[in-house]
């Protein structure tokens, strides 16, 4: 189950790049970028599913149950990789919809500080997990970063108008 849901998580950054390609009247399937971000989706994927036999993508799985059952995964230099993905993943939706900020005579700059605080809350608590400067070193605290992600994502395109910004009400 670790290794599916380690592969929906690296597929993730490649839908958010979609989406955001999408997004600006773009199709995805022609983009030289999404070329990339799928081509290199590849080598992490196989990474993930061989993870049993060998340590490139966990550098291993150990099961704690103080304070409370929980799995912990040392990361190696396949997880590395996934994280830069991911990020780089961010960087390029931020790049589009700054585009799309920047063209609209509408510009919600709230929406937009929402959006963005959102992402950065997640790669945060992502890092600071990481990082084990938190108070149960060995659990993983990135979904409770991630259900902060879209909480603010949403509020930022439904209460605050940011889906004004994009093909749904183009200038």
């Amino acid at each position: 189950i670790l290794i599916l849901y380690s592969a929906v998580g690296v597929v993730a950054p490649l839908a958010i790049v979609g989406f955001a390609i999408a997004y600006i009247g773009r199709n995805p399937w022609n983009d030289r970028l999404f070329h990339v971000f799928a081509l290199t989706l590849i080598p992490i994927l196989l990474s993930i599913f061989s993870s049993p036999i060998h340590d490139y993508h966990f550098g291993s799985i150990v099961i704690h149950e103080t304070p409370f059952p929980h799995y912990e995964t040392a990361g190696s230099l396949g997880r590395s990789i996934a994280m830069i993905y991911a990020l780089l993943a961010f960087v390029v939706l931020i790049y589009y919809f700054l585009i799309l900020y920047l063209k609209s005579r509408r510009r919600p700059s709230s929406a937009i500080l929402a959006f963005a605080l959102g992402f950065g809350v997640a790669f945060a608590v992502a890092i600071i997990s990481e990082a084990g400067v938190v108070p149960v070193e060995t659990y993983d605290y990135t979904p409770y970063g991630i259900g902060v992600q879209a909480v603010a994502i949403s509020y930022a395109v439904f209460a605050l108008g940011l889906r004004d910004i994009g093909p749904v009400a183009r200038d």
